[in-house]
């Protein structure tokens, strides 16, 4: 007697070039997680479709082709699949269905549970003569795709971070519609606001902005609900262009620019939000293998710069600074002064000519921000216009006073004429002098 061995199920690759051409199918859940899935499909622009809704004929399907011990949403899934194909099949003819669909499950969660579905679905497409459709099993780390010549499917933090927060969603609706039907005045409302709801989210997810393989996508999904959480009012913008219309519309306190935003380079970007409204506390997230960029938006007029790869306690840290910065500087004079905070040093800059009237001026700032906390200062120069000996003189002398209750100062001077006065009076032996903004700020670390 001939005797067939067992031959691990091994489809042929999905590979990328046929993306556009083949359509992913899935299930076994609820309809609520499959269509939030299925937006995070489609956001990633692969055709993608969960299988109809299971019914009764599907259940015993499902007992006809595999093991009837299996556990129920097996038997479901597996009717489900094996009733979809034969339709399809009878459609559009073997070959044209093996071509355009490819079925993607799950595993590596033990024999009992998941590790048996593969098995069962692999045992159903025999059963139907449909051993050479394609179907894919997505573990804890990789997709089994067949040979390396795949790719048709990318898991990457994307695709993952999408899935998990789609099915967490889910959940989330589920637990709110179970504790709401009970006390439902209208008979199909809570059905009604359940579908609205899923279909809200399957847009959230159609649309959400995706860049980069790791970061960007990183803080779409935990930097809003995060800030959210701490009472912030949060707006979202995927380029520079929704950027810009957002903080025209919204005026917000805070802008959280990620440099590497489509639409324009990042600098531009900052350009455009100080032009725009030079109020707003901007702070910048880009790369830490980019200084130069990092500086040049510190001297355009971004409160601070986070590195990536940062935490959120860094960027809570740094959100936090900026709006305790907002409230100091609620009632110095914009037009003589202007305002910003860099890793928790408060940076002032004279934006007038420099006489003894103005530095008079500022010993009563720089007085009312040590007694609000603001204990690290650098005075910047770069905008002042004419400086005299005595507001320099006097500028010092208010320097002084001030570090002599508690504060630490230190003065930032770019232009030769301010330098050569201090030394020329022999200022500079009483206070820091700093030819540049990035040294200044550093001393202070």
């Amino acid at each position: 007697a001939a005797v067939n061995h067992y031959e691990r199920y091994r489809p042929r690759p999905f590979t990328r070039e046929e993306r556009k051409d083949v359509t992913i199918l899935f299930g076994g859940l609820t309809w609520k997680h499959e269509r939030l899935v299925q937006g995070v499909m489609h956001n990633l622009n692969y055709n993608a479709e969960p299988l109809p809704n299971v019914v009764r004929e599907d259940l015993d399907t499902g007992k006809e082709l595999i093991d009837v011990g299996a556990c129920c949403p097996t038997i479901f899934t597996t009717g489900s699949l094996a009733s979809f194909l034969k339709n399809q099949v009878a459609a559009q003819g073997k070959e044209e269905v093996q071509k355009k669909y490819v079925f993607l499950t799950a595993g590596a969660c033990g024999p009992c549970r998941f590790g048996q579905y593969h098995e069962s679905y692999s045992m159903a497409l025999d059963q139907i003569g449909l051993r050479d459709f394609r179907m894919f099993l997505m573990a804890q780390n990789e997709l089994d795709q067949g040979s390396k010549d795949g790719g048709g499917l990318d898991i990457n933090m994307p695709l993952s971070m999408g899935l998990v927060w789609a099915i967490l969603c889910a959940d989330v609706l589920t637990d709110l519609e179970y504790l709401t039907r009970p006390y439902e005045a209208e008979p199909g409302t809570t059905d009604r606001v359940l579908k609205e709801s899923i279909e809200h989210l399957y847009q959230v997810f159609r649309k959400r902005p995706v860049r980069g393989k790791k970061w960007g996508v990183l803080a779409w999904h935990y930097l809003t609900d995060y800030f959210t959480e701490e009472g912030y009012c949060v707006r979202q913008a995927s380029n520079a262009e929704d950027a810009l219309a957002a903080l025209r519309q919204n005026h917000p306190d805070v802008v959280l620019l990620d440099l590497g935003l489509p639409g324009t380079d990042g600098l531009e970007t900052l350009k455009g939000i100080r032009r725009d409204d030079p109020k707003v506390a901007v702070i910048a997230i880009g790369s830490a293998q980019e200084l130069a960029l990092a500086q040049a938006t510190l001297q355009v007029g971004a409160v601070d710069y986070v590195f990536k790869p940062f935490n959120l306690d860094q960027l809570d840290h740094a959100v936090r600074s900026s709006m305790n910065t907002l409230k100091l500087f609620d009632e110095p004079d914009p037009v003589s002064f202007a305002f910003c905070q860099v890793q928790g040093v408060t940076i002032v800059t004279p934006k007038r000519n420099l006489d003894a009237g103005a530095a008079s001026q500022m010993k009563v700032m720089l007085a009312e921000l040590l007694e609000r906390g603001a204990s690290k200062l650098l005075i910047d120069l770069v905008a002042v216009g004419h400086v005299d000996s005595s507001g320099l003189g006097a500028l010092v002398s208010t320097m002084k006073e001030a570090r002599a209750i508690g504060g630490d100062l230190k003065l930032c001077a770019v232009k030769e004429e301010v330098c050569g006065l201090l030394r020329l009076t022999g200022l500079a032996n009483h206070i820091a002098v700093y030819s540049n903004r990035q040294d200044a700020v550093a001393s202070f670390l």
